[in-house]
């Protein structure tokens, strides 16, 4: 398993629901396990490869359903990463969610076949 590999799971969650960030720290952490790496690293890799090629969405949930988070991609990652680390990266359901772009359900279907 890498980050890519990471990337393309959580797409494929994705396809049936948004998906918690704690899925994808659970997911770096054997990647970093079977590396040697640090988990935060592959973490944070994953979630700057979805963004940067327009395949989720960072946000939470509110009143309205899902509410994207706004910015560039350097920015959006520089919020998630004071996000995870104010929940000392055990955000426990009480941080961010990742939603798939249509490109993201695309990929994700795409690897299927």
């Amino acid at each position: 398993m890498n980050e890519e590999s990471v990337a393309l799971q959580v797409l494929k969650e994705g396809l049936d629901d948004w998906v918690l960030v704690d899925d994808i720290i659970a997911l770096s952490r054997e990647v970093a396990n079977q590396s040697g790496g640090s988990y935060k690293e592959v973490a944070m890799g994953v979630i700057e490869r979805l963004l940067r090629r327009n395949e989720a969405c960072l946000g939470v949930i509110g009143d309205s359903g899902f509410e994207d988070w706004e910015g560039a991609v350097e920015e959006l990652c520089r919020r998630a990463l004071v996000d995870l680390e104010a929940n000392d990266w055990m955000p426990l359901g009480g941080s961010f969610w990742i939603r798939n772009t249509p490109e993201g359900d695309r990929v994700a279907r795409q690897s299927d076949c």
